[in-house]
């Protein structure tokens, strides 16, 4: 009985130094949550969250407002880029990355695509144009903001690159460690 005590306070001490160290948590990426927080806020704006669109574009606030409800934190910036690069630092997977590159087998809804024209050079790749989330498969549908969309066919925006992220399926952080902002610079 002692010895069970005692493994008792050992793992909870080590869950408690592991959950101190890191300040994570892990949980399964919510894709419905996502998809459905996209398809109510597609067309009319969340009134509670800012609109970028006047600005430069509301894209990437957008999407990271998606991704967001679907538990993803720590990878908001209202830059594409910077987006995209938050979002590969979290552990979503490049499934496809080039010109013309079109919807690679494993998109799922809840995942994102961004286009542009630029090559596939990792976080450093420019500034790409345009990011959406990806709203059903078969054939692929997205929704975005700037380009106000509801679940219509991918098309390229005018541009002729892509990168599509895949959510890892199996856990990714939830605390929010801020990102990188618009201007390049760590956000929050």
């Amino acid at each position: 009985m002692e010895k069970f005590r005692w493994l008792t306070i050992l793992g909870m001490m080590f869950s408690i130094i592991v959950f101190l160290r890191f300040g994570t948590a892990l949980f399964a990426y919510d894709r419905g949550a996502a998809v459905n927080y996209a398809m109510t806020y597609c067309w009319n704006y969340n009134p509670n969250k800012p609109d970028y669109g006047s600005i430069n574009g509301d894209c990437a606030n957008f999407v990271s407002q998606c991704v967001e409800a679907g538990g993803q934190g720590g990878v908001y910036s209202a830059s594409a880029a910077y987006l995209a690069c938050n979002l590969k630092n979290a552990g979503w997977q490049v499934l496809a990355c080039g010109t013309w590159a079109g919807a690679p087998a494993g998109i799922e809804p809840g995942d994102v695509v961004i286009v542009g024209d630029y090559g596939c050079a990792g976080c450093g790749f420019n500034d790409w144009g345009h990011i959406m989330i990806v709203t059903s498969v078969n054939p692929v549908r997205i929704s975005g903001h700037t380009t106000d969309e509801c679940n219509v066919g991918f098309y390229w925006h005018g541009y002729s690159a892509a990168i599509w992220l895949h959510a890892p399926t199996a856990s990714v952080n939830k605390k929010p460690r801020g990102g990188i902002g618009a201007d390049g610079t760590p956000a929050g």
